[in-house]
């Protein structure tokens, strides 16, 4: 048992090397290739970012207002909510304890 651990871990640092060896050699062709980090992608990405975040709050927010505060006849959402999960545990409860009767 041991030496089987053992060979896996001798194969699993061998692919490791491999692959920190395959790393640096990325690594220097890039650092070779350009000094100067790529920005004008990430400023787009940020800039995009900026516009749909506020938006995306704005709408989230007017979900959960409408949730929490509009009623549609006597219940709001998490009323029904709450009344529908408390109907699935009871239910739930009720088939255990009647599989525990059967045993």
């Amino acid at each position: 048992m041991c030496q089987r651990k053992l060979s896996i871990f001798v194969i699993s640092c061998e692919h490791l090397t491999n692959i920190l060896i395959l790393l640096q050699s990325l690594a220097q062709k890039h650092s070779k290739q350009s000094t100067q980090p790529n920005l004008r992608g990430m400023n787009a990405w940020w800039r995009a970012v900026a516009k749909i975040a506020p938006v995306s709050f704005t709408v989230g927010a007017g979900i959960e207002w409408f949730m929490l505060r509009v009623q549609i006849g006597d219940e709001t959402f998490y009323d029904t909510v709450t009344r529908l999960e408390a109907q699935k545990r009871i239910d739930a409860a009720n088939e255990e304890e009647a599989r525990a009767g059967q045993d």
